[in-house]
Parts: structure tokens; sequence; C-alpha cells
């Protein structure tokens, strides 16, 4: 069991000595607070997010301190985006008024970081590039959710990463024959109107 103390810390050197006597019915399970947090998450923010083991934190209410972590298909988990907590007597996930904002605000960080991070190479396909422009087409029809958008990024980074690779686009010699026209434009006397 966790026990969090707010407050300051302690001078150094100081004997601490704490006893903590409470009595509450623990009506929820941590399993239980674990699927009410993954439920919500999944509903409220993203299909791309779970509740991981939760611990019990004494305070003002005995509760479950319930993880978030972002997974991917790919990579499995991703990382901690926030934390729900759930009264262990009544099942109530005791929200912030800002909870689910700041969670969204999280995942598309966390996936962009994820996102700049990965450098494997993929085989691209017509099913990937299908999937792409469907993400590209309900993004311009309504949005994309948080896990869609960080998807169609990695799409779309595969995407120019293999046509990098198998149809360079030829920059230097559009490079070149732009200086030469610029060049010759500048040799010309102006036209006359």
């Amino acid at each position: 069991m966790a026990v969090s103390l707010q407050g300051g810390a302690p001078p150094p050197g100081v004997t601490l000595s704490i006893h903590i006597e409470m009595t509450a019915q623990i009506n929820i399970t941590a399993f239980v607070a674990r699927q009410k947090v993954t439920r919500f998450v999944i509903t409220e923010i993203s299909t791309q997010l779970l509740g991981e083991t939760p611990e019990l934190n004494v305070g003002e209410r005995l509760c479950w301190s319930v993880p978030v972590v972002l997974t991917s298909p790919a990579r499995g988990i991703v990382g901690k985006v926030g934390e729900i907590r759930v009264d262990a007597t009544t099942g109530e996930l005791l929200l912030e008024a800002d909870t689910v904002q700041r969670m969204t605000e999280d995942v598309r960080r966390l996936a962009e970081r994820c996102l700049l991070s990965a450098n494997g190479e993929e085989e691209w396909t017509e099913a990937k590039n299908q999937r792409r422009c469907d993400l590209i087409d309900r993004k311009y029809a309504g949005g994309l959710t948080p896990p869609e958008a960080v998807e169609l990024a990695q799409l779309q980074e595969q995407m120019l990463r293999y046509r990098q690779r198998v149809a360079p686009l030829p920059l230097e010699d559009a490079r070149r024959l732009h200086q030469e026209l610029l060049t010759k434009a500048a040799s010309q006397p102006p036209a006359d109107t």
C-alpha cells in the first residue's frame, strides 16, 4: 500500500514516526478500479489508452490511483499520460474538470515524441496507402481522434521514406536548372512595355 503525505519535507536528521489508522470499507477492488478507468479513457479519450495496475492511496478518501498509459499495436506500451483516482468505497471516478483535455494533450505530445524516435523502415503496402487516404479524408471531413492523427503522421512519414527510397526527387537537377534560369534572366535586357 502506498501512502502519500503532502506538505513540506521534514528537515534532515529528524526521526519521523508515522502511525496511520483508518477504517473504511473497500467495495472496489484494484481490478474493478482499473476496469472503470480503462472503460472511461477508451470512451472519452482514445481507444489506445488503458489503465495499469493501481495503488491504494490514503488521504481525505481511500482511493485507487490508476496510471493511464498510451499503447501502440506495434510497440506495446508507449508511456504514461496521467492517472485517474477511483474512490475505493463508492467506485466514483475522481476527475478534475480538465482531466480529459489534459490527457488528450499529453497523448498527442507523447505520440509525437514516439513518432520522432521511430527510425525503422517498414514495407509500404497498398493497404497502408488506402488507410492513409481514408485518414486524410476523415481529417478534412470532420477531424481525427488523437490516435488517428498519430497514425496518419506515421503513415505519411512511412510513405515519404518509401518514395525517397524508390523514386527520389531530383532536387539537385531542379536547383541547377533554377540557377541557370536566374542567371539567364539577369543577363537579358529589360523588356519594353
